[in-house]
């Protein structure tokens, strides 16, 4: 008979020896395990702050030095002191040369493409001395105005006086009429000139249209408008201009008997 079949305490406790170890063994192997884990998990976390930790300290000190320059540049830019090339010189420049558009209406210089000269109550005709209406007024329409050579802005009542103050004169200036609807300014030379029946300043009775299609339709509305030639006007102006010097050459030959 055996040793364990003669004494069953002694096989027991050889069998709680065997699982005692084995307990222990696996114990310590899952114990060196979790430090093993736990120590490459810290130092894990460990180098990862760092890293961070090293890339906030990079942003801090690039940031630091950025600042530190602007301000340097900045205590530069207030110390130094202004030259004289670096202060902008203005300099005032006329709005176009002679002869493009340049006036001069008592010595002020501006641009007539913009059309700001316009005839106030005190102004009177350049060639026969009547009132220019101004623009608002109803024959305000039919004033006329022409920028001589020099520049100088010149306003008239009609178109007679308009063309009559060049043969007059002997000289050729830019002449400008008002559109019948909008009463903007236009050169003579570019509008539709219609023959009306209305009552103009010099009885002349014209109107002018910037677009050709509105003459036609003021003519198809008003019975006995048509339209007519510049150079007929041109024509008409100066036959009377002549009638009016030659009356007055026989009113000056005539003997006086006062």
């Amino acid at each position: 008979m055996s040793l364990n079949g003669r004494y069953p305490f002694f096989c027991v406790a050889k069998k709680s020896k065997k699982l005692f170890r084995y307990f222990t063994s696996t114990f310590i192997l899952f114990h060196n395990c979790f430090v093993y884990w736990k120590y490459i998990v810290i130092h894990t976390v460990i180098y990862w702050r760092r890293q961070q930790m090293n890339k906030i300290v990079a942003i801090v000190v690039v940031c630091g030095f950025t600042l530190a320059a602007c301000g340097a540049k900045e205590e530069t830019a207030v110390d130094q002191p202004i030259t004289e090339k670096e202060v902008p010189i203005l300099v005032e420049e006329p709005l176009h040369d002679e002869g493009q558009g340049a006036i001069s209406v008592n010595g002020s210089v501006a641009d007539e493409d913009q059309h700001i000269h316009e005839p106030d109550e005190h102004t009177t005709c350049e060639m026969c001395n009547m009132h220019v209406y101004e623009k608002n007024d109803a024959m305000g329409m039919f004033s006329t105005k022409a920028i001589k050579k020099d520049g100088t802005v010149i306003f008239y009542d009609d178109i007679g006086c308009l063309l009559n103050d060049e043969v007059a004169k002997n000289e050729t200036n830019e002449k400008y009429v008002r559109d019948f609807n909008n009463l903007k300014w236009a050169k003579v030379e570019d509008v539709t000139i219609v023959k009306t029946t209305l009552k103009t300043p010099m009885n002349w009775g014209y109107a002018y249209f910037i677009e050709e299609q509105d003459a036609r339709s003021y003519i198809g509305q008003n019975e006995g408008a048509y339209i007519e030639k510049l150079e007929t006007i041109k024509v008409q102006a100066k036959m009377k201009y002549e009638q009016k010097m030659k009356q007055q050459g026989k009113m000056g030959d005539m003997p006086n008997n006062e």
